[in-house]
């Protein structure tokens, strides 16, 4: 190395951990750091009768592509298990380090395996919830109206469900305010969620307390802020497992409470067929699901 590179700089290697995402990148980028260095040492020393055959690899441009692209791949893992370590992950914590993951899995030489393995993690967290805080996140508003019809009129629906989940009754209007709110009628198009960085109160919950305040104000509806701050004031269980496990671990609600989209559909349209008058008294769902 200092032959190479001389005595400035930190050019040492790192060693590897494969049960931390941040040791195995550390290792990746150590080694691509100092590839000139190796790749010299393997042409002054590859015919020595004592130089290892695994060290070989060292001038082999596909190795070093390979490294390149996985060191790349590991580094939005190295930010979500950053993230995840803490206690108070929300629902939008959890989205971005997913979008984060698909970005990147999906350009990659790998991403039928990769974006395969990441939709089965997906697939096992609390879709329809998941779905709710992706979409009343003021910084995914643009994209919104790119959704297809059917995606749109699920989550229409999934509004209406967890109202009536989390507030044990019934709100027609939150269906016409989620409308609004994806076709960019619901606010003013002046606020943006910049508005409210620095503040003590987390952004979004600033942000859907203020459209609350003035929804109360001139006398709206504000079923959809309701929803929205008890959404983004939830927390998910992943720090207890994401400090130790080498794989992105399990990211879900608790199993007790969670509904599969396919069953939140089906609760809806039972309420919706034989009605809920329940709703102000204890309701089905509360006897149901113990919450």
């Amino acid at each position: 190395m200092v032959e190479t590179y001389g005595k400035k700089g930190d050019r040492s290697l790192l060693p590897l951990c494969e049960t931390r995402w941040n040791s195995m990148q550390g290792c990746f980028a150590s080694l691509l750091r100092v590839q000139t260095a190796l790749r010299q040492f393997m042409a002054d020393n590859w015919d020595d009768d004592e130089f290892p055959d695994a060290l070989v690899v060292l001038d082999d441009p596909e190795f070093w592509s390979c490294l390149e692209e996985s060191e790349q791949l590991v580094r939005p893992l190295c930010l979500a298990s950053f993230m995840l370590q803490h206690d108070n992950n929300t629902l939008s914590d959890v989205t971005f380090c997913f979008q984060q993951l698909f970005d990147t899995f999906s350009t990659s030489s790998y991403s039928e395996t990769l974006t395969g393995l990441l939709e089965k993690r997906w697939a096992d967290c609390e879709q329809p919830l998941f779905m709710l805080d992706f979409a009343l996140d003021v910084k995914r508003l643009e994209v919104l109206n790119q959704l297809p019809a059917r995606v749109v009129d699920e989550l229409t629906n999934f509004a209406l469900l967890y109202y009536r989940k989390l507030f044990d009754k019934d709100a027609p209007s939150i269906k016409g305010e989620m409308s609004e709110w994806i076709n960019g009628k619901y606010i003013s198009s002046g606020k943006c969620i910049k508005d409210f960085e620095g503040l003590e109160t987390p952004p979004l919950a600033a942000f859907w307390q203020v459209a609350k305040g003035t929804k109360m104000r001139h006398g709206r509806n504000i079923a959809l802020c309701e929803l929205a701050l008890s959404i983004f004031a939830m927390g998910v269980n992943t720090a207890t497992c994401e400090r130790y496990f080498s794989e992105l671990a399990l990211i879900h609600t608790a199993r007790r409470n969670r509904l599969a989209a396919e069953k939140a559909r089906k609760l809806l349209l039972f309420d919706d067929k034989y009605g809920n008058a329940s709703f102000g008294e204890e309701s089905r769902w509360s006897r149901k699901n113990g919450s």
